[in-house]
């Protein structure tokens, strides 16, 4: 869970008049930001309260779980700008542009709100309506108990919007070498098929159409593939998989590896009191393991079990007051790789290290402070680790032959889904796809009017979901576009 709050405040230079039902504080020079507690999920039928009781506009804001963004223009009670911003839905508003002209601002600033909400990183959208509108959205009742209120205030400008503008104008002068032409547009509902606690690459789903005629049911079911462009309805027991089995399967206190056919060969069980540190890989030969122990002291070993028959060939402590904690992320050309700790707190100083198969430190480099996670990483055909980032426009990739890293920033938030032939690596935003090269330079960008959610055999498949606010979708679209190379 991210973070969670809500603020309101009022466009006036001081609180003589205000209502006396709260309390205020100026952390700015035109609002007064209200600083009373205000039950959760009642801000903005407090704000529009507030609105009907004062000669000023009010502005409404609230942020969810770090997934969505809310913001509301309200005067005497009634809404006149509104904007939504969703991992689901994307960016949506209504007269966006009354953020600027209800409070006087000029053509320009008028252009930049515009800009602005067309954000796709949450974080930035933040810090730039923080500097546009000359407020601290980020506080709320807990923030206000501190004595030291100096680090909340914030001042108009345009820097960080014009370094935003500066980006905007290099993803627009993107020569993309792809292009897509839509082949399938039906409203039409898709929603993944899970298999125990693991999910699968996506390539069935079951769908449902708007008035609740099912092309399957659970109690009837029939597979709908996503294969050569096309939705196909495909009985059970076909044999149809689109990927075919998978040799691992990883749960939270268990990992089963299977053989050819599919078949459970052996299981190991997690020790009572651990649990696994990353996901296990395999090569060589072997599976590899890494456990931590569930306890304030630390601890955890890292394994090397027999690939056929599950044995435990090697069995290496870790210990937090001596060895260095390790994440064993991949297995690549006789040699494993991980990322390491001093201790099992997240802000230790952190670095990857190579090991050979007895678990012995080869050579490291240390870990950029910005990368987020390590924990699951994309892993391409030439051994290469892309990982997530703390700010959601950059991405990471580490070369495991050269043990270099480095951080690129990207115009969109990014996800690598898939590696082509040529190297080349599909990335989905949440309203866009993305075709990258192996060091993240951006070769073809092509914005979607719903999120990606599968692409192969040369074609993507979109779900759009048409949601005004918090809450169960209105209306969902399936499209399927052709990828083309452009000549």
């Amino acid at each position: 869970m991210g973070i969670s709050l809500n603020s309101i405040h009022i466009y006036c230079d001081n609180s003589a008049g205000l209502p006396g039902d709260f309390s205020y504080l100026q952390l700015s020079e035109h609002w007064q930001t209200v600083t009373s507690a205000i039950p959760h999920g009642q801000s903005e039928a407090v704000a529009r309260k507030l609105s009907k009781a004062v000669d000023a506009p009010v502005l409404w804001f609230d942020y969810f779980d770090d997934d969505e963004l809310q913001l509301r223009l309200l005067v005497n009670g009634a809404s006149v700008a509104y904007h939504v911003h969703s991992h689901l839905s994307g960016n949506l508003g209504t007269k966006i542009t009354n953020f600027a002209l209800t409070l006087g601002r000029d053509k320009a600033e008028k252009t930049a709100i515009s800009n602005i909400l067309k954000c796709d990183d949450l974080q930035t959208k933040v810090d730039l309506l923080e500097e546009f509108f000359d407020v601290n959205l980020m506080v709320d009742d807990a923030f206000f108990a501190e004595a030291e209120f100096s680090r909340y205030r914030r001042k108009r400008g345009n820097e960080n919007y014009l370094q935003y503008l500066a980006e905007i104008k290099k993803v627009r002068n993107i020569q993309n070498h792809t292009r897509l032409t839509m082949v399938f547009e039906e409203e039409l509902q898709l929603l993944d098929c899970l298999h125990g606690q693991y999910r699968l690459k996506k390539h069935y789903y079951y769908a449902y159409r708007p008035n609740g005629e099912h092309i399957y049911t659970r109690m009837d079911p029939q597979d709908v593939y996503f294969l050569n462009g096309e939705l196909a309805v495909v009985p059970q027991g076909t044999g149809l998989s689109g990927e075919g089995p998978r040799q691992m399967h990883h749960h939270q206190n268990s990992f089963v590896h299977k053989n050819e056919n599919g078949e459970a060969a052996w299981e190991f069980v997690v020790p009572q009191g651990q649990g696994f540190s990353a996901k296990p890989c395999s090569g060589g030969g072997f599976v590899w393991i890494s456990l931590h122990e569930n306890s304030e002291t630390g601890g955890g070993y890292l394994l090397k079990l027999d690939q056929s028959t599950g044995d435990i060939v090697l069995q290496m402590p870790h210990m937090y007051s001596g060895r260095a904690h390790s994440l064993l992320l991949q297995y690549h050309n006789g040699h494993l790789f991980s990322e390491r700790r001093q201790s099992p707190q997240w802000g230790t100083p952190r670095f990857f290290a190579e090991m050979d198969e007895d678990f012995n430190v080869l050579r490291t480099c240390p870990i950029d402070k910005r990368i987020l996670g390590t924990d699951d990483p994309f892993v391409s055909s030439e051994g290469i680790l892309y990982f997530n980032c703390f700010n959601d426009l950059e991405m990471a990739y580490l070369n495991l032959e050269t043990m270099e890293s480095k951080v690129v920033r990207l115009p969109k938030q990014l996800f690598i889904e898939r590696e082509n032939p040529d190297k080349t690596l599909w990335a989905f935003g949440s309203r866009s796809v993305c075709l990258l090269d192996k060091e993240l330079n951006v070769l073809s960008l092509h914005p979607l009017k719903g999120g990606p959610i599968d692409l192969r055999d040369g074609y993507l498949l979109t779900q759009q979901w048409d949601e005004r606010c918090r809450g169960e979708p209105q209306k969902t679209y399936a499209r399927i576009y052709r990828i083309e190379d452009v000549k």
